[in-house]
């Protein structure tokens, strides 16, 4: 079987990630062929195809700054969801018939790598990964509080306080025309993003299934407490939450403020000296922030062993986002026998379990989150929350049982293309 992976990058960004540890996962399998082409590599791994003439790359990286120029015109709000229209591309179409894929997996193919028109080039079955919302929006990432991605992007619509031209209406447009017979399977880690699929008008009429992103639960595994802390010299006699992502206290959509709000509301209790916070993603600015505790920045983590020790080191995670399909950052905490805190909003509540292995919290209620984080530390059980952390990603997120489900759904489009 001859498996050939579509995503912008090989490791930068959860999509990519996510993707990296599924193509590991079944480059561990016999009987299978797998290469990945990306615009941007940052691996050495030798299946993974980049553009290498210089003049090409160049080529390319224009292409990109122009497909940006819509989105910088009509988005001007800063740290808006991002909108990717689509319009040129840096995949070599030949390349893919060369190699000559029984199935073509798409992942994140935003950023300048494929155009929208690309999609119907490919004449072989196309398994697509969903990692946001953009493959059944218009131009945007995440729909936010709309709906268009159901009734379909027209004037009447349209959110108020979008002015002048409506790019998401013509990307939205132009996938409607594209992908109209396309021979193509979506994919969702979580049951939100299945149920937003499903009653998209695009993809109402598509076969959609679930599964979960994983990783290797024997580097992502539960470490000594102390001996970590000691490592990572971090304090023995604090309770330690962590809070990460990537751009961690800038994007939005993590809802770093929430977690600020959260962190105000226990400041004065009984925590005021026997709590530090770990920040993953994020530098340490300029202008110090005011928490209520000291904060210890950690930076980028680019090793996935050394942010295996950070989660270990921590007493709970907290993941405050406002829109998430299944964030990376919760399966490694779990993995890693930390319980979690997040709102019980998007693929969040696919991994936390209420009570049993974190806490979820009504979306955007900082009381709630401030309970959570009560709860969690004050659990008399604590060490069982932690057991069952671990015992989740062991059942859910082991990437040997993803990369199967996976070869199961190849075998069963291939049987199916046999028979048509």
């Amino acid at each position: 079987m001859k498996i050939l992976f579509l995503n912008t990058s090989d490791k930068k960004g959860g999509a990519a990630i996510a993707c990296y540890r599924l193509f590991s996962g079944l480059k561990k399998l016999k009987d299978v062929e797998i290469k990945m082409l990306v615009k941007n590599k940052i691996t050495d791994d030798a299946d993974i195809i980049v553009e290498k003439r210089p003049w090409k790359k160049f080529l390319n990286k224009i292409k990109y700054i122009i497909d940006t120029v819509p989105t910088k015109i009509f988005f001007k709000t800063k740290n808006e969801i991002i909108h990717s229209p689509a319009i040129f591309s840096s995949l070599n179409i030949k390349k893919v018939r060369k190699i000559n894929p029984d199935i073509v997996h798409l992942h994140w193919i935003c950023g300048g790598f494929m155009s929208i028109k690309d999609l119907k080039r490919i004449k072989k079955p196309i398994v697509w990964t969903l990692h946001d919302m953009w493959a059944f929006c218009g131009a945007e990432h995440y729909a936010k509080n709309t709906t268009r991605y159901i009734d379909g992007y027209n004037n009447k619509n349209r959110p108020p306080f979008e002015k002048g031209f409506d790019l998401n209406k013509w990307t939205w447009q132009r996938k409607k025309k594209h992908w109209r017979n396309l021979n193509i399977t979506i994919v969702t880690p979580s049951k939100w993003l299945a149920k937003c699929a499903k009653q998209s008008n695009l993809f109402k009429n598509k076969e959609i299934k679930i599964i979960p992103y994983g990783l290797d639960i024997n580097i992502f595994k539960p470490t000594n407490k102390k001996k970590v802390r000691k490592i990572l010299n971090l304090p023995q006699n604090k309770k330690l939450i962590l809070f990460g992502a990537i751009n961690a206290t800038n994007d939005k959509r993590k809802g770093f403020i929430f977690f600020q709000k959260a962190l105000k509301l226990i400041s004065h209790k009984k925590y005021k000296n026997n709590i530090e916070i770990l920040i993953f993603g994020s530098s340490k600015p300029k202008k110090s922030l005011n928490l209520g505790f000291k904060i210890n920045y950690l930076g980028n983590i680019n090793s996935e062993k050394t942010l295996s020790l950070i989660y270990s080191s921590a007493d709970l995670f907290i993941i405050p986002s406002t829109e998430d399909n299944l964030p990376n950052t919760v399966i490694e905490s779990l993995a890693c026998g930390t319980p979690c805190i997040g709102f019980n909003i998007g693929g969040i509540p696919d991994m936390i379990d209420h009570k049993n292995n974190g806490y979820l919290a009504k979306p955007y209620d900082t009381d709630g989150l401030a309970e959570g984080i009560d709860w969690i530390l004050n659990k008399s059980n604590y060490n069982e929350l932690c057991k069952n952390a671990r015992k989740k990603a062991e059942q859910k997120f082991d990437d040997n049982i993803i990369a199967q489900k996976y070869i199961e759904l190849y075998n069963d489009i291939l049987k199916n293309n046999k028979h048509d």
